[in-house]
């Protein structure tokens, strides 16, 4: 293998491991229309089913097995899956989270949405480059390690000291005036709000596994 491809063929394999963005768009679609039924008990049953499905597809793709015991640790919807003080935490965080980055964040659909994708994105992740089992089965254990990770990230993620890596980049010549600067910058900033909130909540991951691991 050519050195000089190598460290691209690693990451691509990383990235093929790892959700596409399309992919978790439409399960973090599906888990707002979760959280849109006010019939009891039909909303956490449909979020139930697809927070199972998505830990599946995740796990399927990783190549590794998902037992039954597991799937329906991660199945739980927020209110079930956030239990104990560390979990009543980062209900609390999570929720000052989504009105930090919406205005919309105090409704039910959103909260599903956005806890649906951060199950996704984070299972994804651990999948991908922190998982040191060498088991082809996730158990009930593992996805407890998940879990509790998660619900860490959820907690750490508005962290004022939380380390988020900056982004590289490429600036040329500027021959904006100074107004079309002032605007552009207003709306570069609005656009990169939710690839800001992925950046904290990948550094805060990361963060929670160095902690964890021995």
């Amino acid at each position: 293998m050519d050195p000089l491809t190598k460290g691209t063929e690693d990451t691509d394999i990383v990235r093929a491991k790892e959700a596409g963005g399309g992919r978790m768009g439409v399960y973090t679609a599906l888990g707002a229309l979760s959280g849109v039924f006010a019939l009891p008990f039909l909303p956490d049953t449909l979020a139930r089913r697809v927070r199972g499905a998505l830990a599946h597809d995740l796990c399927t793709r990783a190549g590794v097995t998902l037992t039954e015991e597991a799937r329906a640790l991660l199945s739980e919807p927020e209110t079930d899956l956030l239990k104990g003080p560390l979990g009543q935490a980062a209900r609390f965080v999570a929720s000052r989270w989504l009105r930090r980055f919406t205005p919309l964040g105090f409704l039910p659909p959103v909260r599903t949405a956005i806890t649906t994708f951060a199950l996704g994105h984070l299972l994804g992740r651990y999948l991908a480059r922190h998982r040191s089992e060498r088991a082809t089965r996730m158990d009930v254990d593992e996805a407890k390690k998940v879990k509790r990770l998660i619900d860490r990230t959820l907690v750490d993620v508005l962290r004022s000291d939380l380390a988020v890596p900056r982004e590289h980049v490429a600036r040329g010549e500027d021959l904006r005036d100074g107004v079309t600067q002032v605007v552009d910058g207003v709306v570069i900033a609005i656009a990169g709000l939710p690839d800001m909130a992925v950046r904290r909540l990948d550094a805060a991951f990361d963060a929670a596994v160095r902690r964890e691991t021995p």
